[in-house]
C-alpha cells in the first residue's frame, strides 16, 4: 500500500489561477514546488496584504485553508501561532516555556498540520500536537527525557512529517515516530544524535520508504522505522542541514553538506545504497536545493553553493554533479511556483528567476523584507500569497494573484 500523502485538486480553467495548500514543510510534495501558477511575480513587492512580528526563530509558515501556522520566542516561552493567511488576525495562540536556545535563538521548525491537528518540535526537543481549530493542546512528548534523544548543538531543527497515523522527527540515531492521536511511539524509538534536516518519504518501485541523515550517515528505513542500509557521511561539525533530494522514481538520492564537503548522490535498488559521484560543486549549507526533471530523465539542481553570508545561487547536473552556472546571487532559500524560481536572499531581497538549465535568467529583483534579522527561511506560496519571514520574527505577506 502507497503512503496516503494528502492530495489537494485544482479545479480550474486554463487561465484561472492553481491555489495549493502548503501545510508540511517545503510544500505538498516536500520538493520546494507549488503547483500554483498564473501569479504576478514579476513584480510581487508591488501589494503587501500585511505584516507583523511574530518572535525570534526560524519557523516558517504553514498555510491550510484559510489559516496560517507560524512559530516565535519571547520572554522565555515559544508561541505557535494560527493566523488568517489573508489579513494576519491572529486566530489563536498556544506557548510554552522554552529556552532562547544557544546563539541562533528561537524554533527551528515550522508547525505542520494534516487540517485536525497542528504538530510542532521545539528547539529543546518537545514535540506538541494541538487542535487545529482551537490550539488545544492534545499531547505533548519530551523526546530527550521520555526516548533518549540527544539535543544537537544548534538545538534540534527537524520539520515535523505527517505520514499516515505517524508523525516523524529527526531525532535519535535512527529517527522517531509517534502516533498522530495518542502520541505513543510508533518505532522503537532509539537515543542518540540525529541532525538538523527533516526526513523525506519516497516510493521506489511500488514500496514507501524514508531517507534521512543521522549524526554521520544517510540512512534509508521502511515506515515501519526498520533500517533497510545506511552509508557514511561525515561532515565537519556533523552538521547536515538540508533534506536528501530523490528523483520522481526513488531510485537517485542526492546529499549535500558545507563546509566544503561538498554532495553526493547515490543510486538505491531497494537494499542498498552505491555512490554514483561526489564533487565540491555544491555545497549546501541549510538551503535544499530544487530539483527540476526533464521527460528525458536528465535533471537539474538549482541550489547554493557555500555557508550562510558567503554561498552564491548555482545550477549542477544531477546526474554527472557537473556545474552548470553559477549567478552573483547570495546566499538564500528558494521555492518553485510555475515556471518561476522564488528565492530570497539572507538580506530580504527576493530575485525572481527562470529556472533555465543553460544560463541564470533573472525575472526581476527588489527589497522585500526590511528587517533587523536574517532571511535564511525559505519563502512559501499558498493559494495566491507570497510569505517571507525573518529570524528576528518579521513576517510579511504579498498578493500575487
Amino acid at each position: 500500500m502507497k503512503i496516503k500523502f494528502t492530495i489537494f485538486v485544482c479545479l480550474m480553467t486554463a487561465a484561472a489561477l492553481c491555489a495549493d495548500n502548503w501545510s508540511a514543510w517545503r510544500g505538498p510534495e516536500q520538493n520546494s514546488i507549488s503547483k500554483e501558477n498564473n501569479l504576478k511575480l514579476e513584480k510581487p513587492l508591488n501589494k503587501i496584504a500585511w505584516e507583523k512580528n511574530l518572535g525570534l526563530g526560524y519557523s516558517v509558515v504553514s498555510v491550510y485553508g484559510d489559516k496560517l501556522l507560524t512559530a516565535g520566542y519571547s520572554e522565555n516561552r515559544d508561541y505557535i501561532y494560527c493566523l488568517n493567511a489573508k489579513s494576519g488576525e491572529q486566530i489563536w495562540v498556544y506557548s510554552y516555556a522554552s529556552e532562547k536556545g544557544n546563539k541562533y535563538y528561537g524554533p527551528r521548525s515550522t508547525p505542520v498540520t494534516n487540517g485536525k491537528y497542528v504538530y510542532q518540535f521545539s528547539q529543546t526537543g518537545l514535540l506538541v500536537c494541538l487542535d487545529f481549530n482551537t490550539g488545544k493542546l492534545i499531547w505533548q512528548v519530551d523526546v530527550v527525557k521520555k526516548s533518549g534523544a540527544e539535543q544537537p548543538m544548534w538545538g534540534f531543527a527537524s520539520n515535523p512529517v505527517i505520514l499516515d497515523d505517524k508523525v516523524i522527527i529527526n531525532a535519535g540515531k535512527y529517527g522517531m515516530a509517534f502516533d498522530i492521536e495518542t502520541g505513543k511511539a510508533k518505532w522503537k524509538n532509539q537515543g542518540g544524535e540525529g541532525n538538523y534536516s527533516s526526513i523525506k518519504p519516497f516510493v521506489f518501485k511500488n514500496k514507501n520508504y524514508i531517507a534521512f541523515m543521522s549524526k554521520k550517515e544517510i540512512c534509508i528505513l521502511d515506515i515501519g522505522g526498520n533500517l533497510i542500509t545506511s552509508e557514511e557521511w561525515e561532515t565537519k561539525y556533523n552538521i547536515v542541514c538540508i533534506d536528501p533530494v530523490i528523483n520522481n522514481d526513488g531510485s537517485l538520492i542526492l546529499i549535500s553538506s558545507a563546509y566544503n564537503t561538498g554532495s553526493g548522490l547515490f543510486k538505491f535498488d531497494g537494499k542498498a545504497l552505491n555512490l554514483l559521484w561526489k564533487n565540491s560543486n555544491l555545497c549546501s549549507h541549510f538551503s535544499t536545493p530544487i530539483l527540476i526533471e526533464e521527460k528525458s530523465g536528465e535533471g537539474t539542481l538549482y541550489g547554493v553553493n557555500g555557508n550562510a553570508g558567503q554561498g552564491k545561487l548555482c545550477a549542477i547536473d544531477f546526474k554527472t554533479g557537473k556545474n552548470k552556472w553559477n549567478a552573483n546571487v547570495r546566499f538564500g532559500n528558494m521555492i518553485m511556483a510555475g515556471d518561476k524560481i522564488i528565492y530570497n536572499t539572507e538580506r530580504g531581497e527576493l530575485v525572481v528567476f527562470e529556472p533555465n538549465p543553460n544560463e541564470y535568467k533573472e525575472i526581476s529583483s527588489g527589497k522585500a523584507l526590511n528587517s533587523s534579522g536574517k532571511c535564511w527561511n525559505i519563502p512559501v506560496i499558498a493559494n495566491g500569497y507570497l510569505y517571507i519571514k525573518s529570524d528576528s520574527g518579521d513576517l510579511v505577506c504579498f498578493d500575487v494573484k
